[in-house]
């Protein structure tokens, strides 16, 4: 695997990963229609929200056009930083998830 190319991995998992973001905003809505009037003025799924939409914009942005392109067109510090800033915004919408139950 670590001879493989970026950008043949990442088609290779396309399909898995558009498959599981369908599934985070299917399962997402559905929770949210179960306590709509809680979870709105809750400061913590607020946050969620926001970098739900953030790391979203940034994966379908950013990060899918580094790792598309060719390993030669792009510096080892771009992709290193792409993908920490996608670890970040992703590990920051699962700990405000988490933050619902118990943080107003």
């Amino acid at each position: 695997m670590q001879e493989q190319p970026v950008a043949e991995l990442a088609r290779e998992f396309a399909p898995w990963m558009d498959w599981s973001i369908a599934f985070i905003l299917l399962s997402g809505a559905l929770m949210f229609s179960s306590g709509a009037l809680r979870y709105f003025d809750n400061t913590s799924f607020r946050v969620k929200m926001l970098l739900s939409f953030s790391a979203l914009l940034f994966q379908f942005t950013a990060f899918r056009s580094v790792v598309r392109s060719e390993d030669s067109k792009i510096s080892p510090l771009k992709g290193k930083l792409t993908g920490i800033a996608a670890l970040i915004l992703w590990c920051g919408v699962g700990l405000a998830g988490r933050g619902i139950g118990f943080v107003g």
